[in-house]
């Protein structure tokens, strides 16, 4: 890791886990800059790192998600948990694109589930939480259970004036189903935001 300057762009939405042999695994959110600069609307990729000295020194990265479809913006705001099984799930969102080619549809977007049994050095995908539908989340918690939460917001409108709720998502057998949680939050104005 290194400060941001003119020739390291700015990264964001890290989560770190803990690996079964002591060292860490951190994924990110990776600008790279393009046309549209480093900004949510720019070119995103998931990396990761590991380090074997709890986090002095951090190894070679490496792009796990990349913007898979034609329609994918970017991906962004991944969350890393170790399941009880001792399996990682790693969660990361899919923002599209509008009609336009940079802008964002703030109407559509999924959320991805990728699993990796081998401490990080593969993750496969296992399908997606939600698809093609309004809404973000940064976060993949687990109760002392074993229950999964992704906290999440969604509403309707651009981004900056939409008016958010934030929900859950909630899974007892480590992410293979899912089901939404029966209350929501709401407050006045914009939300939640």
């Amino acid at each position: 890791m290194r400060a941001v300057d003119a020739s390291c762009r700015p990264n964001d939405t890290a989560s770190v886990v803990a690996l079964s042999d002591g060292r860490l695994i951190v994924v990110w959110r990776k600008y790279v800059a393009n046309e549209r600069g480093s900004s949510d609307f720019g070119s995103i990729k998931i990396a990761c790192r590991t380090s074997a000295d709890g986090g002095r020194t951090w190894g070679d990265e490496r792009i796990l998600v990349r913007p898979g479809q034609a329609e994918d913006l970017s991906v962004q705001t991944p969350a890393l948990r170790r399941l009880k099984s001792g399996n990682l799930l790693l969660m990361s969102s899919h923002p599209y694109r509008a009609g336009g080619e940079g802008e964002l549809n703030n109407s559509n977007s999924s959320t991805e589930l990728f699993r990796s049994r081998d401490e990080g050095s593969t993750f496969e995908s296992v399908g997606y939480l939600w698809s093609r539908s309004p809404g973000g989340a940064s976060s993949l918690l687990q109760l002392v259970s074993g229950r999964l939460l992704v906290l999440f917001h969604y509403g309707t409108g651009w981004q900056e004036s939409q008016h958010s709720r934030v929900s859950c998502m909630l899974s007892d057998d480590e992410g293979d189903t899912w089901c939404k949680s029966e209350a929501d939050i709401d407050l006045p104005m914009r939300g939640v935001m």
